[in-house]
């Protein structure tokens, strides 16, 4: 099972440093989602607490990794025959990776401060999550090649969340449903800048996961321990001048480095952008994804949300 797991691998891997990944290795890759959905439901069902969700989340895995097999037997034949010969690039550096929109880094500062603001004065506990925890602790704010900010509350706070969305409404922001436990925030109903606020519940496990299902399994590295949620502090975020402080794991390399991988503060990898479809944005995985050297690392600045140059 080890094995095949890494032979799946994770949507945060890459090649090693100097290479990237051909499209026919990243089309592979994508193929066999279904594989890696199933062997996630399957854990699941080895640590359910009952008998009955263990026998119904087995049935789910291996009905899902039937439906999915033929994909996934093209895509292990793509996987393995396009990694054999991984495209030999320069050797890339945090500078020569392609940035977000200016205009766009200024709304993603802008939501966070607001949803935060909306957050704290409503008594709903919240913390970072994905790229934008790692943002606060690698650059001190929105990495350069972000393109969305990353916000996890409980499931039980979710009918808390939802009365807010006047008050939200009030500021300018617009709070959708975009399925899958997750809701996303934007200045307007079709804007692409937008703020992901992610549900997340106690699995059978006893880690903190995505209620959703979908992100769930698309990113099964994705989880918190109890403890480290237990442990919040607020971390500086963006520039100084705008005294904007996110909440966080006190203690977050742990999540860090299991979900974006041990070499995430030596090495920048992006991973995936979105797609707007509609009121939905969906994370797209890039087919050739490559290793950039961290040198210097500073967060984004927009037109507004910059620092102060004497």
């Amino acid at each position: 099972m080890i094995a095949i797991k890494q032979f799946l691998s994770d949507p945060n891997d890459a090649p090693e440093y100097g290479y990237q990944d051909n499209a026919i290795t990243g089309i592979g890759f994508w193929m066999m989602a279904g594989a890696r959905f199933a062997i996630s439901i399957y854990s699941r069902a080895e640590n359910a607490n009952n008998a009955f969700d263990r026998i119904v989340l087995t049935a789910s895995a291996i009905g899902m990794g039937l439906i999915t097999l033929p994909f996934t037997l093209l895509g292990a034949a793509m996987k393995a025959g396009g990694s054999l010969c991984p495209t030999r690039v320069e050797n890339l550096t945090s500078d020569d990776i392609p940035c977000t929109d200016k205009n766009k880094v200024d709304q993603i500062y802008e939501l966070l401060s607001i949803v935060n603001d909306a957050l704290r004065q409503n008594g709903i506990e919240y913390s970072m999550d994905g790229g934008t925890l790692l943002g606060a602790i690698r650059e001190k704010g929105v990495i350069k090649c972000d393109d969305d900010g990353d916000i996890m509350i409980m499931y039980k706070d979710k009918q808390r969340l939802l009365a807010l969305k006047d008050a939200l409404h009030a500021k300018g922001v617009v709070m959708q449903d975009s399925g899958g436990e997750t809701f996303k925030l934007t200045f307007h109903a079709d804007e692409s800048a937008n703020v992901d606020i992610f549900l997340m519940e106690e699995d059978s496990d006893g880690l903190i996961r995505p209620k959703g299902d979908y992100y769930k399994h698309l990113f099964p590295k994705e989880y918190f321990l109890k403890e480290e949620l237990q442990q919040l502090r607020d971390y500086p975020f963006g520039p100084p001048e705008k005294q904007l402080f996110l909440r966080g794991p006190a203690h977050p390399m742990r999540f860090l480095k299991t979900f974006y991988g041990p070499e995430c503060f030596e090495y920048m990898i992006r991973t995936h952008s979105h797609i707007q479809l509609g009121p939905f944005a969906f994370p797209i995985l890039n087919f050739s994804k490559t290793r950039y050297k961290i040198v210097n690392p500073m967060y984004a600045e927009g037109h507004i949300w910059k620092r102060s140059h004497p």
